[in-house]
């Protein structure tokens, strides 16, 4: 099933705080594909009794291929997948876990935290080298939301989710993944809190800093 470009997928059911986004256009160049995602959301409607004045994300991948030679970015990943293939999305020496987050603390250009009176958002572009008969790819994300402070009882807690991604076979173009075909809808705070104790690990051997222990929406 193939949806139309600049679709906006579903949020995960049964993971309801605020109001979560995603809209993603397939994108190609000669070299390259894969799409273009911008992820909004909008704390409005989680915990009245706690609004969180500093919303960022976390993000956990899964690619899984056949016949294609380097699924992953760069060699640090392997070392964080969890058993189910599932990692904290960062860049190679990157000192935090959350996403777009400079060693100094700040957040890069794709990422714009949220506030109380304003959306969190979030900005990927996810690329893999164009297939050749015969190969396939499939690059699937669960991005979540993360009450980041960790000063009062707000925080630190993951407030929601939202499953998207794309696929790639025989030469094609990158196709849309529908939110409901993601394989693990069930089991996000499994496969998140899996991926954020791989990271810990890692960090603790390479020196960089370990994701707090995340409690779970109250809504």
């Amino acid at each position: 099933m193939r949806m139309p470009t600049g679709a906006t997928m579903a949020v995960l059911t049964g993971v309801l705080c605020g109001s979560p986004n995603v809209v993603a256009t397939p994108a190609t160049s000669s070299r390259l594909a894969g799409v273009d995602a911008t992820v909004s959301f909008d704390q409005a409607n989680c915990d009245g009794d706690c609004p969180c004045g500093f919303v960022t994300f976390i993000q956990i991948v899964r690619v899984t291929g056949q016949h294609v030679g380097r699924l992953y970015p760069h060699s640090e990943i392997p070392d964080r997948i969890t058993s189910d293939g599932w990692y904290i999305d960062r860049t190679k020496g990157a000192r935090y876990g959350y996403y777009g987050m400079r060693d100094n603390g700040s957040l890069n250009r794709n990422v714009t935290p949220g506030t109380p009176g304003s959306p969190a958002m979030l900005f990927d572009t996810p690329r893999r080298p164009r297939l050749r008969r015969g190969q396939r790819i499939q690059w699937e994300a669960i991005t979540v939301p993360v009450c980041a402070v960790t000063s009062d009882a707000c925080g630190p807690r993951w407030l929601s989710a939202l499953a998207w991604g794309w696929r790639m076979e025989d030469g094609g173009n990158p196709l849309l993944i529908p939110e409901a075909d993601v394989t693990v809808i069930v089991e996000v705070e499994q496969q998140l809190l899996r991926a954020v104790n791989r990271w810990n690990v890692q960090a603790t051997a390479l020196g960089r800093e370990q994701i707090p222990t995340l409690s779970a929406p109250t809504k």
